[in-house]
């Protein structure tokens, strides 16, 4: 994937997924999760709304705000997932600026830089800086964990470790803050106006942020991403997993990439749909080392929903079925594969998560960090 390249079907990306193609009688299998890092950022920040948001459509949610609409988040997940897709279909614009601004402003990313990275989104700083406020407004505990997780890191100079990482990851930070000297003028006026500044040994310095600034945000939710696609990965490719997958392309691997968020494997035209539900009920069970407070309502763990994709080439395919918490699982795909697939995985997913011993084996315990 070549992200920088986003000319559509004609880009160099899409040109280079439609010449992977599957053997005849195989099929090419995508599964990827379905905004896992969006849900992890509200785990960490500890907004059980915006884990919800995040499941159900977090970029709509946004873009419904951002025209005067919000959704209310006391209706039903059904009616909420129904409303985000009339609001993603009626505003294509206002829905483009929110994936963009909300990916860039969970990690730090300002007006400024929004507009300089994304200028035909954000032809203006003014119209940047309107959505980053709607996302404060919706996600209102996102700018007090960013400056948490900004203090820790400079103080400490590393972020996570066991017991601060629900997979024990930790990460070295030595820039990020920045101290340049000024003068006894321009400390009058930043501290008039509210601007960070300090006086060290009697000298006056400006604080602003430095290159570890935004890697420091993004550690936790994309470390904690990493972690789960290796578990799971870990799972479907044990030989002793009732979710073994590892011999399903005529007894050899049927993996052919991992890239970012996403499984893509080519499996047998008569193996997908178990090779299907293996990868849902796996993708989508509960993550032990991410425990959710009672009080939100969520279940004692968290999760993410995953996707998964079929067709003959990497650039052509069609959405097979998905998981969804709060929703359970979407499935059925007519045409080219027949009558398409009918089945829930609801009860598998509630048979096969953390109450199983397997499902603790690989740490040994349940996991001791909390939302930062």
């Amino acid at each position: 994937n070549v992200v920088a390249d986003r000319r559509g079907k004609e880009s160099l990306a899409a040109g280079f997924k439609k010449s992977l193609i599957a053997a005849p009688g195989c099929k090419l299998v995508s599964a990827d999760y379905s905004g896992i890092e969006a849900v992890f950022v509200g785990w960490f920040s500890g907004d059980p709304d915006y884990i919800r948001s995040a499941w159900l459509g977090v970029h709509a949610r946004l873009t419904a705000q951002s025209v005067g609409k919000p959704a209310n988040m006391s209706w039903s997940n059904e009616r909420l997932v129904e409303y985000f897709h009339e609001m993603k279909a009626a505003h294509p614009v206002p829905y483009d600026r929110s994936k963009r601004c909300i990916h860039g402003t969970s990690y730090g990313l300002t007006p400024y830089g929004m507009h300089d990275r994304f200028p035909e989104i954000f032809p203006t700083v003014k119209i940047a800086q309107e959505f980053q406020n709607q996302i404060f407004a919706m996600e209102p505990k996102m700018k007090l964990w960013h400056h948490r997780v900004r203090e820790h890191a400079h103080e400490q100079h590393y972020l996570g470790g066991v017991g601060a990482h629900p997979f024990g990851y930790k990460h070295w930070f030595w820039d990020v803050y920045h101290y340049s000297t000024i003068n006894e003028t321009t400390a009058v006026y930043r501290e008039k106006n509210n601007l960070p500044w300090a006086r060290l040994k009697g000298k006056a310095y400006k604080i602003d942020l430095g290159e570890d600034a935004k890697r420091c945000i993004a550690f936790f939710p994309q470390s904690a991403a990493a972690g789960k696609m290796k578990e799971d990965a870990l799972e479907l490719w044990d030989t002793e997993s009732e979710w073994y997958i590892g011999d399903a392309w005529f007894g050899q691997t049927p993996l052919r990439a991992i890239v970012h968020d996403e499984f893509l494997l080519e499996v047998p035209d008569g193996l997908v749909d178990q090779v299907t539900r293996k990868l849902l009920a796996v993708m989508g069970r509960e993550i032990t080392q991410m425990p959710c407070p009672e009080e939100w309502v969520l279940g004692p763990f968290l999760r993410v929903g995953a996707t998964v994709k079929v067709g003959q080439s990497w650039g052509e395919m069609q959405e097979l079925a998905s998981y969804t918490p709060g929703l359970g699982t979407k499935t059925g795909l007519a045409g080219e594969l027949g009558d398409g697939i009918e089945y829930d995985l609801a009860g598998e997913l509630e048979e096969t998560e953390a109450e199983s011993d397997y499902a603790y084996s690989r740490h040994g315990r349940e996991s001791e960090a909390e939302p930062f």
